[in-house]
């Protein structure tokens, strides 16, 4: 373990934080007339309001403010700011997915970070593609805070993960009539409106509204001349209503209701590198070479061949909290919850440019592969509801301090949804868009047994329900232990006719109805049931009132599920476990040297992680290709976090951020493939002796702000500057691709504030990321082995500015 090598640092650390005696900062700036100010934080990873310097949890925490300068407004924007916080970008910034110190979530899985709004995980979308789980366009306005909580939370969240927890703290209705106007403008055609307006109606209800629409032009353009010229486009509105009703003055009820849609052209893949070698390495170097010819391999070209691509979501959701303060000292929680998920995806995943037979006058486009739909089967069709039942309460004058309750949630299809895809074949786009295969015109040129279009209906429910139960109890003023204990039961049923047309085959060329006697039809109705104890130890002193150190050992899991698109025998997998062992450090410090205040947290710790759902892809009997994931490894994940908050001038505030992260596969054993697969490449995201996918051994984040100069009539002035640094990171195995080692990168973000701009209630924010331009891939296929190297790129430089109006 290379960081506990240099325990005797940490403990150094330790023991300089438990030395000091000083007012307790955080981590919240605030500016004032003449200086900037570091504010207490107040946080909810314990589900209870408390200092985020009091609560013994490696964690990021971003205000509104925060929010809004770094111009976040996605699931990728938050995860660039946060060390050990990775998103899967390979459907676009909609569908993204969290990974927290290598525990990353593979297609097909349930999410390994469980992703909270008001307290109420987020709604599982598809079994079939990457959805739902997590972040949706709009989810980033109008908050009170996001907190990035690290490691895994077994004991006190609904859904069980191994990677840790994202909350997403909305703004509570006020008792203040006020509210805001922002419009904002930028490159790629980028406009933006916001509004929010708090309405305390009488002294016992108070009303809430916001709502906020976006659309940006694209960044990577279209090569083909098919379709749309430019996608990775954005054009989202998000609406949101919320109501505080104080029913009694110990009952209060809190409402949100929210609704987003967003649709865009979707995000085909980038075209790397060709391997010649590869069963498919001709198709791509004749691809490459002709895209080198024109002049159209720029970074942010792409091939597009679909006429009418669609990346569309929708989601509303209803969350009802009604809290009961019985008593002094007990409190009664309830939360109720629905929503429905919605989406439609027809995407060239892969943006290639095959052409069969090649330089022939009746050369017609090879699929490889593309995300495909029909008029009546979404990508998404699911609703969720959520009920948690929770009670909390202290004992013995505060010394004990205890919370328990009931969690039950269920997530079901409302209609059948899937994919049709081609896979190998070349075809009609308009044909396979239709509901009657019978209109359905391809080629099967390459051979009789690879390829057709698979049309699959179906869908997964879940069932997820548990008990729980945590105290903290106080010996004295110094010293207290903590103990919980959660038991979860998460059943999964999936169901899924998946049928595989099959067509002639022609080299010479043309499109032909498909050969109905050789058509194949594959019903699946796979069922995992997982069951398992997860818990917490730990114990914390407080030697001073602004010192916190900790250790803890932790139990994480993440259930069992389905797999609606692999094969009979291949559509199932167990849970996997995690045991975390965590030892940390907070302090906050006021004039310690040369007049310096601020914060410093430090955590190192160290994972156990066995059955480890691994994902890989392969070649079904059917001849399309799939994604299995099964339990097939162990792995050894361990690191430090350092967050850092120093407030070095009355108008200078220097913020960083650091994570260290070691990780290896020590066991990894794959199944057979099946053997009347027609093609045995087999892709993998990992392998033994090597690390995670997507996890970067060293990050770096270092803010630096600073209130400039001027008279109090004009207004306040800051300006920031960004550094982030991103280590190399390994994408797939090395045994998949040459190139399974993406680079590392490093950016630069700027912001500029004005507030109250000459006395008045005008605000204006003008911002830059990635201000250098730097190119980098995000997200890598891993076919080499098949011939070709795919992937998606990074968010270009984008720059705009903002103004709002406060009332």
């Amino acid at each position: 373990m290379k960081y506990l090598h240099h325990t005797p640092l940490f403990l150094a650390f330790a023991a300089l934080g438990s030395g000091l005696s000083l007012p307790a900062q955080a981590q919240s700036a605030t500016a004032r007339a003449d200086n900037l100010v570091l504010e207490e934080v107040i946080v909810t990873a314990r589900r209870r309001e408390e200092s985020l310097q009091d609560v013994p949890v490696s964690m990021t925490v971003f205000n509104q403010d925060q929010l809004n300068d770094a111009n976040i407004i996605n699931s990728g924007d938050l995860a660039a700011y946060t060390p050990s916080l990775v998103t899967n970008t390979r459907f676009g910034a909609d569908t993204t997915t969290f990974a927290i110190r290598g525990f990353a979530q593979e297609l097909r899985t349930t999410a390994s970070v469980g992703v909270y709004f008001a307290e109420v995980v987020a709604p599982r979308g598809a079994n079939s593609q990457q959805s739902g789980d997590g972040a949706g366009p709009g989810d980033f306005f109008d908050l009170q805070n996001v907190q990035v909580l690290k490691g895994p939370q077994g004991t006190l969240f609904g859904r069980n993960t191994t990677g840790g927890a994202v909350l997403l703290t909305p703004q509570r209705p006020t008792d203040q009539l006020e509210g805001y106007l922002e419009g904002s403008m930028g490159n790629y055609d980028m406009w933006r409106g916001q509004g929010v307006l708090n309405v305390p109606v009488s002294d016992n209800i108070r009303l809430r509204f916001g709502i906020d629409h976006q659309e940006r032009d694209g960044y990577l353009d279209n090569i083909s001349g098919i379709g749309p010229d430019e996608y990775a486009d954005l054009d989202y509105t998000a609406i949101r209503a919320s109501a505080v009703v104080d029913i009694t003055d110990t009952l209060e009820n809190y409402s949100i209701l929210r609704w987003y849609e967003s649709e865009n052209n979707g995000y085909p893949g980038s075209l790397f590198y060709c391997n010649p070698e590869g069963s498919l390495g001709s198709f791509c170097v004749r691809d490459l070479d002709a895209r080198i010819a024109a002049g159209d391999d720029d970074f942010n070209d792409v091939y597009n061949f679909i006429d009418d691509p669609q990346s569309r979501q929708e989601q509303w959701q209803l969350i009802n909290t009604t809290t009961w303060e019985a008593g002094n000292d007990f409190t009664v929680k309830n939360i109720l919850a629905y929503a429905e998920l919605e989406t439609d995806v027809r995407n060239a995943i892969y943006g290639t440019n095959w052409q069969f037979p090649p330089g022939s006058p009746t050369s017609q486009n090879l699929i490889f592969q593309m995300v495909g739909l029909n008029d009546k089967r979404r990508t998404t069709d699911q609703r969720s509801f959520v009920w948690e039942l929770q009670f909390q309460g202290n004992a013995f004058e505060d010394a004990l301090i205890w919370q328990a309750g009931l969690y039950y949630e269920n997530s079901k299809p409302i209609n059948d949804y899937g994919a049709q895809s081609p896979t190998f074949v070349a075809c009609d786009q308009k044909s396979i868009t239709s509901n009657d295969p019978r209109d359905f015109r391809c080629n099967q040129q390459l051979s009789p047994g690879v390829g057709g279009v698979a049309a699959a209906s179906g869908g997964v429910e879940y069932t997820n329900q548990a008990v729980y139960a945590q105290a903290t109890y106080a010996f004295n003023d110094a010293l207290s232990v903590t103990g919980g204990i959660r038991y979860t039961d998460d059943e999964t049923e999936g169901e899924v006719t998946e049928t595989v047309y099959k067509f002639p085959t022609s080299p010479a060329g043309g499109l032909f109805p498909p050969d109905f006697d050789r058509t194949i039809v594959d019903i699946r109705k796979p069922e995992q049931h997982s069951e398992e104890p997860t818990w917490l130890l730990g114990v914390d002193w407080t030697p001073t009132p602004d010192a916190l150190v900790y250790a803890k050992y932790s139990r994480g899991y993440r259930q069992g599920s389905v797999n609606i698109g692999g094969s009979t025998g291949l559509d199932v997998h167990g849970p996997e476990e995690v045991d975390t062992y965590e030892i940390g450090t907070k302090t906050s410090f006021q004039d310690l040297l040369w007049g310096v205040s601020g914060t410093l947290n430090i955590a190192a710790f160290y994972n156990d992680f066995s059955d480890q759902q691994v994902q890989f892809g392969y070649f079904k009997p059917t001849g399309t290709g799939s994604t299995a994931v099964i339990n097939a490894g162990a792995s050894t994940i361990q690191g430090a976090e350092l967050e850092m908050n120093l407030q070095l001038h009355d108008r200078f505030i220097l913020r960083a951020s650091y994570a260290y992260l070691d990780t290896e596969v020590d066991e990894l054993e794959l199944p057979e493939i099946p053997p009347d697969a027609p093609l045995v490449t087999l892709n993998t995201t990992t392998a033994e002796g090597e690390p995670l996918s997507y996890a970067p051994e060293n990050e770096v984040v270092v803010t630096g702000t600073y209130l400039l100069h001027a008279p109090e009539s004009v207004g306040q002035m800051t300006f920031s500057v960004t550094y982030l640094y991103t280590d190399e990171r390994q994408a797939v195995s090395r045994e998949t691709s040459v190139f399974a080692v993406l680079p590392s990168y490093e950016t630069w973000n700027v912001n500029f504030n004005w507030y109250g701009i000459g006395g008045s209630p005008v605000d204006l924010s003008v911002f830059g990321t990635n201000v250098t331009d730097e190119e980098y891939i995000s997200f890598l296929t891993g076919n080499w082995n098949n011939g070709l190297e795919m992937g998606q790129i990074n968010v270009p430089r984008m720059y705009g500015a903002r103004l709002r109006y406060n009332f």
